[in-house]
């Protein structure tokens, strides 16, 4: 016996053993009712911890509608159309197909993972691309560029403290002027003469000009 992966046409994979490995008990545990089409459709080879993997998939082209098989095969055969369940068996090399051994859902998955180049790389590219994104990143409280966080609420109380001082100098300025023309009249102001100051002015003016 021979452990084999059946793949449903809806994407679930499930696992089962052939009693002898023939087309037609691979075709009875797909439980597919002729084996016309039925027949090895590709070989993936991939290097997995230093051991080589060759898995075979075998599946048919021909089908009605609605019964088309919905999961994702790795390429080259990722855009071919099959019908129905498949099945995946896992060969010793590439070129025998009837020297078949044990195939695990779990040795599946990661073959799988590999085949798609590494959804953990992928992954990282993806978050890398992001974080990287003209170098911006977007905080709780403000955003952070280069290791420097601007916080939007201290931006916010600072402006409001310029224009407050703003309107302080703005205030104080005709203040210190109206101080400054205040000296300036005390300095330049003149005692007026008293009635009498002016009245003795005239009077020595007159006995000047009256001996001349």
């Amino acid at each position: 016996m021979v452990a084999v992966l059946i793949v449903g046409k809806s994407g679930e994979i499930t696992e089962t053993k052939l009693k002898t490995f023939s087309i037609e008990e691979i075709c009875k545990k797909a439980k597919v009712k002729t084996i016309d089409d039925y027949k090895r459709k590709h070989v993936w080879t991939v290097m997995l911890n230093k051991q080589s993997y060759s898995i075979a998939l075998y599946a048919k082209t021909d089908g009605r509608a609605g019964q088309e098989s919905k999961y994702d095969f790795p390429p080259p055969v990722d855009s071919a159309l099959y019908f129905g369940n498949c099945m995946l068996v896992r060969q010793k090399d590439a070129i025998d197909a009837n020297n078949v051994i044990d195939l695990s859902k779990s040795t599946w998955e990661l073959i799988y993972e590999e085949l798609f180049g590494g959804f953990d790389d992928c992954m990282d590219s993806e978050e890398e691309s992001e974080d990287d994104m003209d170098g911006l990143a977007v905080g709780k409280s403000g955003y952070e560029l280069d290791d420097f966080v601007v916080d939007d609420e201290e931006t916010d109380d600072n402006e409001d403290e310029a224009e407050y001082e703003t309107e302080e100098e703005i205030i104080e300025e005709p203040t210190k002027k109206a101080k400054k023309v205040s000296k300036k009249n005390t300095i330049k102001k003149v005692k007026e003469p008293t009635q009498e100051e002016y009245l003795g002015c005239d009077s020595e003016l007159e006995e000047e000009s009256y001996f001349s």
